[in-house]
């Protein structure tokens, strides 16, 4: 069992069957507060990539929010170790808006070689699968809390996110953000932010003429794809059932086929649409969520006041 990040889109699941934690958020240990945090501008559609803040801010909040997870446990009598911050980074090989980057595919393909690794084993997974499974479901329990004690919050598209309060991953989010629902609500809304926007984006009817014009043009190189996410979907499933010994032909393949996509693409110019329509519906976005990334930037503020040691500056 695994003691996985997830805060899933566009809902928050605390699985308890697999032992999966929210980590993905940032954290914090201190209780003192200062000044309150002063009042957000309205946030731009170019601001949205950056609105998380800085990785020296994130990986602060990250490892205070560990530290108070594994204070709130040993008070209960359980262990846990803090997780390493990971930053994330993203593969430019596998965003849409490069599709028409003809030397980044030909030489990383789809980016299956070059992607992220996975994090290693967490200490915690190990513990937790040591355990029996009465005494795993209470482990279960002071880490995650229970049923009993749900918090539900509904999200502007009308989808329900929740929180069970009394676990100790939400008592760190407590101590750092103050209002739980609040912060659930605005935390999950800028972590799909970026979703809600590539999915207007390909849902919008001029690029959905532009893929088509795409799969054509890779038809006639003897690709048959309707999109590009499936064109590569097709090179990873391919890369999950080949034997190691066939791990090179599945290498070449990929390279063919991503330099065949990308020159499809430029040449209808679905990439370059993409690109228009991103700062579009950005801007879109940012108008209409405009009321949670605000809530968002305030509490991260906040946080930040908490986990910064006293006499410490930003």
């Amino acid at each position: 069992m695994s003691l996985r990040s997830v805060r899933l889109a566009p809902h928050l699941g605390i699985r308890f069957p697999a032992l999966t934690l929210a980590l993905a958020l940032l954290t914090s240990c201190s209780t003192e507060q200062e000044s309150p945090p002063p009042l957000q501008p309205p946030v731009s559609g170019a601001e949205i990539a950056r609105i998380r803040g800085s990785d020296a801010d994130q990986k602060l909040l990250f490892d205070a929010r560990e530290t108070a997870i594994a204070r709130c446990m040993s008070a209960r009598g359980w262990p846990y170790q803090p997780t390493p911050w990971r930053p994330r980074r993203d593969n430019p090989a596998q965003d849409p808006r490069s599709g028409d980057d003809i030397a980044l595919h030909r030489t990383a393909g789809y980016g299956f070689s070059t992607g992220a690794q996975e994090p290693p084993a967490s200490p915690n997974d190990s513990y937790a699968n040591s355990l029996t499974a009465e005494r795993r479901e209470l482990y279960s329990q002071a880490l995650f809390g229970t049923p009993q004690h749900r918090l539900d919050a509904t999200l502007p598209n009308g989808e329900v996110t929740f929180i069970y309060t009394d676990g100790c991953s939400a008592q760190a989010e407590k101590q750092l953000y103050g209002d739980l629902k609040t912060w659930l609500i605005a935390d999950t809304v800028v972590i799909n932010l970026r979703i809600e926007v590539d999915n207007r984006v390909t849902a919008d009817r001029r690029l959905t003429a532009a893929t088509q014009s795409w799969s054509s043009c890779m038809a006639h190189r003897g690709y048959h794809y309707d999109t590009p996410g499936a064109a590569r979907t097709h090179i990873g499933q391919a890369y999950e059932h080949a034997a190691p010994s066939a791990k090179g032909e599945e290498r070449r393949t990929e390279l063919a086929q991503a330099l065949a996509d990308a020159e499809c693409d430029k040449q209808v110019g679905r990439a370059r649409l993409f690109r228009s329509l991103d700062e579009e519906y950005r801007d879109q976005v940012a108008r209409e969520r405009n009321s949670q990334i605000t809530s968002y930037r305030e509490l991260i503020s906040r946080a930040l006041i908490v986990a910064r040691p006293t006499g410490s500056h930003p």
